[in-house]
């Protein structure tokens, strides 16, 4: 079995925001007082995000 460092773990945080986890969620499963470990480990997903919600809800689509 391979072994899975700290960081292995932390990313799972991207995968949990990806699949539609609240931020406060995130936070206390991974035992995280503040943002700013979150927004690390999940800017690009959030990028990712908020491109794929522009795409899918953008007002302009509907004029």
């Amino acid at each position: 079995m391979e072994k899975k460092g700290v960081h292995a773990f932390r990313r799972a945080a991207a995968q949990m925001k990806r699949l539609g986890m609240n931020d406060s969620y995130i936070l206390e499963l991974l035992g995280w007082k503040g943002v700013v470990m979150l927004r690390r480990y999940t800017a690009a997903v959030a990028s990712e995000l908020a491109v794929n919600a522009h795409r899918s809800k953008s007002p302009i689509d509907s004029l």
